[in-house]
C-alpha cells in the first residue's frame, strides 16, 4: 500500500465520522504527499540521467578534436558539446581534401574539426 493509498483509506474513514476539521486536514496531507512524490519522481529522473553521462563518460576517449566510444568506437562526437553540456552529439564528417577529413556539428555549429588519421572512413 502507497501513501497516497494509506491517505486516501483515512480521508474515507473521517468522512464517515463527518469531521470536517479532520477531513480538511487530510487533503492537505494528501497534498504534500502528492507533492513529495512528485518531487521524488524528478530527482530519480535526474539521478538516472547522471549516472548515464557518468558511464558515457568513462567510455569515451579523446583523440584529435573528437570523442570516440572506447566500447564500440562509435563516433565522432562533439567535444564543445559534451564538455559543455554533457549532450553527446554525433558530428557528420566530410573530405576536406586529399585524404584530410574534417566534422562540423550541426548542434552547437563548432568546426570544422580534424578526424583522426585512425577514424577516417575506408
Amino acid at each position: 500500500m502507497t501513501l497516497a493509498d494509506s491517505i486516501k483509506g483515512i480521508k474515507n474513514i473521517a468522512v464517515g465520522m463527518d469531521n470536517l476539521e479532520l477531513i480538511s486536514k487530510l487533503i492537505d496531507l494528501q497534498e504534500q504527499a502528492f507533492s513529495i512524490l512528485d518531487e521524488n519522481r524528478e530527482l530519480r529522473l535526474k539521478l538516472e540521467e547522471y549516472e548515464r553521462q557518468e558511464e558515457s563518460a568513462h567510455d569515451l576517449e579523446y583523440l584529435a578534436d573528437f570523442y570516440y566510444k572506447k566500447s564500440d568506437g562509435s563516433g565522432p562526437y562533439c567535444p564543445v558539446c559534451w564538455d559543455a553540456t554533457k549532450l553527446l552529439v554525433n558530428v557528420p564528417i566530410y573530405k576536406f581534401d586529399n585524404n584530410r577529413w574534417k566534422g562540423s556539428c550541426r548542434n552547437c555549429k563548432s568546426g570544422p574539426l580534424k578526424v583522426p588519421q585512425s577514424k577516417i572512413p575506408k
